[in-house]
């Protein structure tokens, strides 16, 4: 085997590897994005993340409630998100935050799954230029038939009172 050929077959190795690695996770990224969810609901427009955790109640029983502490949530500052789950059967929950008036980048922490059955994860706001941005927190649920959506409304500011 010559070294050209050597090296070829090794580049062609490594390629796979790599592919192999990542593009589950940009599959994943791309479905999220792409997937219609089987529902969506919306918390209340008086729900204030900022002063306590909001809970939707969902048609069929069930319910989510979210909360993010510290309060106030602050740009650049990490925060726990935390949600509580009542009658729906979930594989995995993401929350995925977007900033309303632009784009912020991609930003949807995988939650983990804790001993009394809430999900937990740490998260962070990036910083906006404009002294107040409103955000949206789709809480994402995956369960066996599809992909459900709780979207929760707040706001910061780059001064840190709401």
């Amino acid at each position: 085997m010559t070294r050209i050929h050597f090296l070829t077959v090794l580049s062609l190795l490594l390629l796979a590897v790599l592919l192999w690695l990542l593009i589950p996770r940009l599959a994943e990224r791309l479905v999220d994005a792409e997937s219609a969810p089987l529902w969506q609901y919306a918390a209340a427009e008086d729900c204030d993340l900022h002063r306590q955790a909001c809970r939707v109640d969902l048609p069929g029983g069930g319910w989510l409630e979210l909360s993010l502490e510290p309060r106030p949530v602050r740009m650049l500052s990490p925060f726990l998100i935390r949600v509580g789950l009542g009658g729906l059967p979930v594989d995995r929950v993401t929350v995925d935050f977007s900033g309303v008036e632009m784009d912020m980048g991609y930003n949807r922490p995988s939650l983990r799954r804790m001993a009394d059955g809430a999900y937990e994860a740490t998260g962070i706001l990036p910083m906006c230029v404009d002294e107040r941005m409103s955000w949206q927190a789709r809480v994402l649920l995956y369960q066996a038939d599809g992909l459900g959506v709780v979207s929760f409304q707040f706001e910061t500011s780059r001064r840190g009172d709401q």
